[in-house]
């Protein structure tokens, strides 16, 4: 017996699922399990998500090297792994940064790539949840000012962290195009 929404998903024309830590090597089999399927993949600066994880008690500074190792290197496997299946279209990178500075730029892109018209609803979304009256929480979605949520890692992380992650991550800074 399938729930209201199991069965909605079913029925419906598109699905969309977020996940986060997912290995970019499973894309490969779910493009083989159905031939319509399109990735975003969604990116962050690394030395961003490192200030995340040591504001949220996930991480400590005094692991910035063995923690920049792990996931720069994560990084650039998945990126070089999805570039090798992109040949047919199927997978569009997008950065964090870019969606939070610019929404009105990346959504049509967004849209485009799945050859969808982009709901006025969702602008109308993102320009409330990207210029609120006051952000909702440290895991939330909605922000004052989401670009200077996106980059206020700079103004937070140490200077020594900082030239580690820059270091250990030059090839994946590199291909995102973030300055260091």
């Amino acid at each position: 017996m399938s729930s209201p929404t199991m069965k909605s998903c079913n029925n419906a024309k598109i699905r969309t699922i977020k996940s986060i830590g997912i290995a970019a090597y499973m894309a490969g089999r779910l493009l083989e399990l159905d031939s319509d399927l399109r990735i975003i993949h969604y990116v962050r600066d690394p030395r961003a998500m490192f200030v995340s994880a040591v504001k949220l008690g996930y991480e400590n500074y005094n692991k910035t090297e063995q923690w920049a190792k792990l996931w720069c290197y994560r990084m650039y496997r998945d990126h070089e792994h999805l570039r090798r299946l992109s040949k047919g279209n199927k997978i569009l990178e997008l950065r964090y940064e870019d969606l939070a500075t610019n929404f009105t730029k990346i959504l049509p892109r967004m849209y485009s790539y799945i050859d969808r018209p982009l709901p006025q609803a969702l602008i109308k979304w993102f320009q409330a949840n990207t210029n609120a009256t006051k952000d909702n929480d440290v895991l939330g979605t909605r922000r004052k000012n989401s670009t200077i949520t996106a980059f206020m890692w700079r103004s937070v992380i140490p200077d020594d962290v900082r030239k580690i992650v820059n270091r250990i991550c030059l090839n994946v800074l590199n291909i995102y195009h973030y300055h260091y």
